[in-house]
């Protein structure tokens, strides 16, 4: 199977690779304008079945390999951090026995789980992440 790109160009920013596990990782958004890291993306590896498939009359062939999170997953399987210790905490806790072995790609984390994840127990500007 092919593996995640350890760099990868992606609506004007590029991803490096900073961590990962079997399931998650974490990516650096560098923006080549700023000449700086702007973020971090936090997801689970999904992977693409090997298929071939007829459009248009001819045999396209997918291989099996790691996906990058297209821009709608984001919310549900991927997640982004203006701080790398967020980014950080939400690895540890999806890699973690704490989070929900039923998980759902289409599962939004609620207000109460990120409460708990980043330890967050007033609206004080110092614990909004």
């Amino acid at each position: 199977m092919k593996k995640l790109p350890l760099e990868i160009s992606k609506n004007g920013f590029t991803y490096k690779q900073v961590k990962r596990n079997e399931k998650i990782a974490i990516y650096s958004q560098y923006d080549p304008i700023f000449k700086k890291i702007v973020g971090w993306e936090v997801f689970f590896i999904k992977i693409q079945k090997e298929n071939d498939v007829i459009i248009d009359d001819a045999k396209v062939h997918y291989e099996l390999k790691e996906l990058f999170p297209s821009n709608e997953k984001f919310g549900t399987s991927a997640w982004s951090y203006m701080k790398a210790s967020s980014a950080e905490r939400m690895f540890a806790y999806l890699s973690s026995s704490q989070y929900p072995k039923d998980y759902k790609e289409d599962r939004y984390m609620s207000a109460p789980e990120k409460a708990k994840v980043f330890k967050i127990t007033d609206s004080s500007p110092q614990n909004q992440i």
